[in-house]
């Protein structure tokens, strides 16, 4: 019996090199050819160092050929060593998110501008714009289970309603500052005449449509989409239509709100995150009372500063009669007396005299101070002497107008007799 030569592995080798191949432990095929062994997973050095050659780096194997198990350790270990990306800090989300709104708040401040710029018919679009997406949002959240239901009109009928009040809301503020053109006209007189009459027949039209789409055993949830739909045109369309008429009114009156709503949302949220401290509300926790002190301040000195300044400008106080006016062609008219400055005193709190008092000319002496106010509680008073009335010598009248009065004689004792 042959013993059989021990192999060692040098540099511990998975697999055998070239010249170990053909050992007498080597694997024999069916043909008698011989093979060099591979274990499990290992990797051929002839590919391995091709590969390595054209990615431009180094083959990875020891002088016989093939990789160790060290090698292939330190590369497991080297990826395991990789750090995962570090995630932004606070300060750092803090500075995007303060660079992304002052990009935003910059660009809405030139289109709100450019838009009053260019004239009120402009603004009253952009008006139009947002009530009609804050209509879509609202009714939007009933018409979730109506489409779960399939009940049919339900949004064609919100949208019919939406129409019909804009046009009875809009013609009222149109004939009303405009009549001048609408009467006048031979194609908008009938409008005008009859408009009450002709909002009045699509309301009835719209209510008819919804009665005949009503569907048995889904009354009580028609009705609720119905008067949904009432109280969103009524929250929403109506104050749309009395923002239209300040804007007719003038601009001053849609500018100066709308400014200083943006004002203190800008200074709120600027006072917040440079000296916020103390947490304002549970509901919103960036909301700090150190932000709401600062944008309540830099909202009333903004306030009188923009009023004295708009107040100024006849585009902004005046109401429109032209909507192609702009601010380069102006508007004219008499100013309200609101916007005309009065000095107005306050009887409980008399205004202090500012001026200081005029010494006396030398050589003479001073005015006698006024004698105090008679008080019965301190002292008794003493009555000032009657003035004499005027004689008819020191009249200037006596002289020169005649005496037009009867002197009545007294009788004397004598006479009597």
């Amino acid at each position: 019996m042959t013993k059989k030569p021990t192999v060692s592995f040098q540099n511990r080798e998975r697999r055998m090199s070239n010249s170990s191949a053909t050992s007498p432990v080597a694997n024999m095929n069916g043909s008698g050819n011989k093979t060099p062994m591979r274990a499990n997973g290992a990797k051929s050095p002839t590919r391995q160092a091709g590969k390595q050659q054209e990615k431009g780096g180094r083959p990875d194997t020891t002088p016989s050929g093939w990789a160790t198990e060290n090698e292939e350790d330190e590369k497991s270990s080297s990826k395991a060593v990789e750090k995962p990306p570090t995630e932004p800090s606070a300060y750092e989300k803090k500075k995007q998110t303060f660079i992304t709104r002052a990009i935003w708040t910059f660009v809405m401040i030139a289109i709100f501008f450019g838009s009053m710029f260019a004239g009120h018919i402009y603004v009253i679009i952009i008006v139009t714009a947002v009530q009609i997406i804050s209509f879509k949002e609202v009714i939007a959240i009933s018409n979730v289970p109506s489409r779960a239901r399939s009940l049919r009109f339900t949004k064609t009928l919100n949208w019919y309603f939406l129409g019909t009040t804009m046009y009875f809301l809009y013609g009222e503020s149109v004939i009303y500052y405009f009549k001048h053109i609408v009467l006048i006209d031979r194609v908008l007189l009938p409008f005008a005449t009859h408009h009450r009459f002709i909002s009045f027949m699509l309301y009835v039209i719209g209510f008819v449509f919804f009665v005949g789409s009503l569907q048995k055993g889904h009354y009580r949830f028609q009705f609720t989409q119905f008067a949904w739909t009432h109280m969103a045109l009524y929250l929403i369309v109506v104050q749309a239509h009395f923002i239209m008429n300040n804007i007719f009114e003038g601009m001053i009156w849609f500018f100066l709100p709308v400014s200083l709503v943006i004002t203190n949302d800008i200074f709120a949220y600027v006072c917040g995150i440079t000296f916020g401290r103390t947490q304002l509300i549970e509901i919103s926790p960036k909301k700090t009372v150190e932000g709401f002190l600062g944008a309540w301040v830099c909202t009333i000195i903004l306030g009188f500063g923009l009023t004295n300044l708009l107040m100024r400008s006849k585009y902004f106080i005046c109401p429109v009669n032209d909507l192609g006016a702009n601010i380069f062609t102006g508007l004219e008219c008499e100013p309200n007396p609101v916007f005309i400055p009065h000095t107005y005193s306050l009887p409980i709190m008399p205004l202090p005299n500012l001026t200081p008092p005029t010494p006396p000319p030398p050589g003479l002496s001073p005015p006698p101070s006024p004698s105090p106010p008679c008080n019965s509680t301190s002292s008794p008073c003493r009555p000032s002497p009657p003035s004499s009335p005027p004689s008819a010598a020191s009249s200037p009248r006596a002289s020169n107008a005649p005496s037009t009065s009867r002197t009545l004689a007294t009788p004397s004792p004598a006479t009597a007799a």
